[in-house]
């Protein structure tokens, strides 16, 4: 019985893990298009001046 939930706990920590990763870079990218986003639309207002 130990064995089969630390082997659980063990899984799930691992896909927490994968979770947490995959959680980060898909932030980091909408923080990067976040940033693009804003930089066109400066650009755009800054040409339709």
């Amino acid at each position: 019985m130990y064995l089969y939930i630390s082997a659980l706990l063990h899984d799930v920590y691992r896909s927490r893990k994968q979770a947490l990763f995959l959680f980060h870079f898909t932030y980091e990218e909408l923080l990067k298009n976040e940033v693009n986003g804003q930089a066109l639309k400066g650009c755009g207002e800054k040409g339709s001046q």
